[in-house]
C-alpha cells in the first residue's frame, strides 16, 4: 500500500473516531440531562421533608443546579416551566413560601431567599408572576428591626429587590422596596443587613427612572454621606458607590440639558441679527472687568465654588479613603477597598465613569458606568460562577447588562437569542456536553481514589507482615 493511501486511511479513520466521540458525547449529554431532571424532582421533594438537614440539602442543590445549568430559554419563556423545572414548579412554589412563613431556621430562611433570587432570574413570565404572588408578602414581612433577625433581614431585602425588579407587573413594589431598603440603611445598626440593603438599593436604583431619583437626591445624599465614616469597610464602599451613581446621574442629566440649551442658543443666534440694548450693556460691564463675554458664566461658577462647593467636602473625604491605611485589615482587603474608592473618587471629582471588562469565551464586553457595574455585581452575587453561562443564553441577564443592542450588535446573537461566537457556533450547544464530561471525570476520579485506597491497604498489609492476597 502506498504511503499516500495510508495517510488518507489514517485521516479517514481519525474522522470516524472524532464523529464517534461526538455521538458518544451527545448520548452522555442526553443521559446527563435525564439524570439532572430526576435529581431536580428529588431535591424539590426534599423541601417538604421533616428533617431540617434534608430541606437544607434540597434548597442548596436546587440553587446550585439552576446557577450552573441555565435552561436554553431561561428568563424569556412565556410558560412557567421556562427554567427546566418541568412538572415540579407547582410543588416548588408551594414549598418555598411555606418555609418562609413557618418560622424556618435562620439557615433555611437564608437558603430559601437565595433560591428565590435565582428563580427570579431563570423563570419565564408566568413563573415570575406566580413566584411574586407567593413570596413577596412573606419576604416583606420578614424585614424587621429586631437585632435578632439581622441575618434574615439581610437575606430578605436582597430577595425582595430581585422580585420587585424582575417579577412585579407594576412599579408599586419596586419603589416600596427601595423605601424599605432606605429605612434599613438609615436605622439598622447591624452591619450585615445594612450592607445588603445598600447593595439592594444600588441594584434597584440602576434600573429606576432617573428623573424620580434626581428629585430625591438631597434626601438620599443625606442618608449615604454619613456612612462614609462608618466602621465597616463594606458599608463605606457601598454607600460611596451609591453616592457616585447619584452624582453621575445628575451630571449626565445636566449634560443633556446643556446640549439642548446649546442647540437652542445656536438657533437663536441665527434668528437674531443684532444684539438688543440690555445684552450690549451687560457685555460692556463684563468687558470692563477684563473678562470675555463667553467667560462670564465660568466666572460666576468659580466664585460659587470658592464660596462653598457642596461636593468639596465629599471629594476630600473620598481622597482620604482612597489612600487610607488601616492596621487591622488584611493587605488584600485594603487593596480592594482602595481600588473601589479610587473609582468613586474618579467619578465624583473627575467625571470618569468606571469600567468593567466581561469576558465571555470569544466575546469581550466593556461595561461602562455605575448602573451597569451595580447590576453586574449584583448578578455575580446571585449566580456566582454561573454568570457566564447565564449571560450566553439567559435573555433576562443579557437585558440587565445591556448586551444586545448597546454593547453587541445582532450578528452576535442567534435566532433563539443565544449569544454566539465569532465563528457562528452557539455557546449553549456544548453546555450539556461539558456537564456530562464533568460528571464522567468525577466518576473516574472516584474510581481512581478507590483503586489507590486498595493499593495502599495492600502495601500496608505487606509491610506489616500480614496476610496478603497474591496472584498465582
Amino acid at each position: 500500500m502506498a504511503r499516500g493511501d495510508q495517510r488518507r486511511r489514517g485521516r479517514h479513520g481519525s474522522d470516524q473516531e472524532q464523529h464517534g466521540a461526538h455521538e458518544a458525547g451527545d448520548a452522555d449529554a442526553d443521559a446527563g440531562a435525564a439524570s439532572a431532571q430526576d435529581n431536580v424532582r428529588v431535591w424539590v421533594d426534599e423541601l417538604s421533608e421533616k428533617g431540617k438537614a434534608t430541606r437544607l440539602h434540597g434548597l442548596g442543590m436546587l440553587a446550585d443546579h439552576l446557577r450552573r445549568q441555565p435552561a436554553s430559554h431561561a428568563g424569556a419563556g412565556e410558560g412557567k416551566d421556562a427554567a427546566g423545572l418541568e412538572g415540579t414548579l407547582d410543588t416548588l412554589l408551594r414549598a418555598v413560601p411555606s418555609l418562609l412563613r413557618n418560622k424556618a431556621s435562620e439557615a433555611e430562611f437564608t437558603a430559601c431567599c437565595r433560591l428565590v433570587e435565582v428563580l427570579a432570574l431563570v423563570l419565564g413570565t408566568e413563573g415570575k408572576r406566580a413566584l411574586f404572588v407567593e413570596t413577596y408578602d412573606p419576604l416583606r414581612a420578614a424585614v424587621g428591626k429586631d437585632g435578632k433577625t439581622a441575618v434574615r433581614t439581610g437575606a430578605a431585602i436582597r430577595a425582595l429587590a430581585m422580585l420587585a425588579a424582575l417579577c412585579s407587573e407594576d412599579d408599586g413594589p419596586f419603589w416600596a422596596t427601595m423605601e424599605q431598603a432606605e429605612a434599613l440603611i438609615a436605622d439598622y445598626v447591624a452591619d450585615e443587613p445594612k450592607v445588603a440593603a445598600l447593595q439592594a438599593w444600588g441594584f434597584l436604583a440602576s434600573l429606576a427612572d432617573g428623573a424620580e431619583l434626581r428629585a430625591r437626591t438631597p434626601a438620599l445624599r443625606a442618608i449615604f454621606a454619613p456612612l462614609l465614616a462608618h466602621e465597616c469597610p463594606d458599608v463605606r464602599a457601598d454607600a460611596g458607590e451609591n453616592l457616585a451613581m447619584l452624582i453621575a446621574m445628575d451630571r449626565d442629566a445636566d449634560d443633556a440639558e446643556d446640549d439642548e440649551d446649546e442647540e437652542e442658543s445656536e438657533e437663536d443666534k441665527e434668528k437674531a441679527s443684532t444684539p438688543n440694548a440690555s445684552s450690549t450693556e451687560a457685555e460692556s460691564k463684563v468687558v470692563e472687568q477684563g473678562l470675555e463675554v463667553e467667560d462670564a458664566s465660568q466666572f460666576v461658577t468659580s466664585s460659587t465654588i470658592e464660596n462653598g462647593d457642596p461636593d468639596a467636602e465629599l471629594v476630600a473625604t473620598l481622597e482620604d479613603l482612597a489612600h487610607q491605611n488601616e492596621k487591622n485589615v488584611t493587605k488584600r482587603s485594603l487593596r480592594e477597598q482602595r481600588a473601589r474608592f479610587r473609582d468613586i473618587l474618579g467619578s465624583v471629582r473627575d467625571g470618569v465613569d468606571p469600567e468593567l471588562k466581561l469576558s465571555l469565551d470569544k466575546v469581550s464586553v466593556q461595561l461602562e458606568g455605575w448602573s451597569e457595574l451595580k447590576r453586574a455585581g449584583y448578578l455575580r452575587d446571585v449566580l456566582g460562577e454561573g454568570l457566564e453561562a447565564h449571560t450566553k443564553v439567559n435573555a433576562g441577564v443579557q437585558s440587565l447588562l445591556n448586551l444586545r443592542g448597546k454593547h453587541l450588535d445582532e450578528s452576535y446573537f442567534a435566532a433563539d437569542g443565544h449569544l454566539v461566537g465569532t465563528d457562528g457556533a452557539a455557546f449553549y450547544g456544548s453546555c450539556a456536553r461539558v456537564a456530562a464530561n464533568k460528571q464522567r471525570n468525577r466518576s473516574r476520579h472516584k474510581a481512581r481514589d478507590h483503586r489507590e485506597a486498595i493499593k495502599s491497604d495492600f502495601l500496608h498489609a505487606e509491610a506489616s507482615g500480614g496476610d496478603v492476597l497474591t496472584a498465582e
